[in-house]
């Protein structure tokens, strides 16, 4: 709809082995592009999880947007704001220093919320969609560019904003993961956390039977 080729799109995305580190911005394209026909049976076999789930009154937690996006969008949106993710796990920059669509750039809104948009129409068909969880990790052993406690809650805020806007009593999820970094102080963590209001946000306190984070910052406030 952007106006992105096929191939533009399909070049962003890394195999299938590599696919939840792309979702949480950390790389890009390596092991891809994803063939078509793999694409499609994933959306296939998607709809099959979703009836099994919902049969058994499982709530899925569904794909967020978290702002990181394609390289062609800086073609599409030159105006736009769209920095780099921090480099990660030794990729060079041909895989990682994923483009990030800075949360506070006017296009932030408007994309998000069509992905949420989209999803619900290819995915909601005929399902209770009110009330989903949708994962999504900014930073993911990744420093954010940007220590200013302000921009890190309007950061966190406007992935809760987009997500509330189609889907007004979703939850948000993401790891806790990231508060590991040396990054994260309590006012950090405070502040980004702010960003979403409380009881809205389930937070994943990865690794908590050896370090647990949810004590070290009170509860995640």
């Amino acid at each position: 709809e952007v106006g992105m080729t096929d191939s533009e799109v399909r070049e962003w995305f890394s195999g299938p082995a590599f696919l939840p580190w792309q979702r949480m911005g950390n790389i890009m394209a390596w092991g891809g592009p994803l063939d078509q026909s793999w694409i499609e049976g994933q959306a296939q076999l998607q709809q099959s999880i979703l009836d099994s789930m919902m049969e058994l009154g499982m709530r899925p937690v569904l794909p967020g947007f978290p702002g990181h996006v394609p390289k062609a969008l800086r073609r599409i949106f030159p105006d736009a704001s769209i920095t780099s993710t921090a480099p990660w796990g030794g990729f060079n920059a041909t895989y990682t220093e994923v483009p990030f669509l800075e949360p506070t750039d006017s296009h932030f809104q408007a994309l998000a919320t069509r992905f949420y948009e989209l999803q619900r129409a290819t995915f909601g068909a005929g399902r209770d969609w009110s009330g989903m969880a949708y994962n999504a990790d900014q930073f993911h052993e990744m420093e954010p560019r940007n220590s200013d406690p302000a921009y890190l809650a309007a950061a966190n805020r406007a992935v809760w904003q987009a997500m509330s806007t189609v889907d007004a009593n979703a939850t948000y999820v993401m790891q806790a993961w990231l508060f590991h970094e040396q990054f994260w102080t309590a006012g950090s963590v405070k502040a980004y956390l702010s960003g979403v209001p409380t009881g809205r946000m389930l937070i994943l306190d990865l690794n908590a039977e050896e370090q647990p984070l949810w004590s070290k910052f009170d509860s995640f406030y």
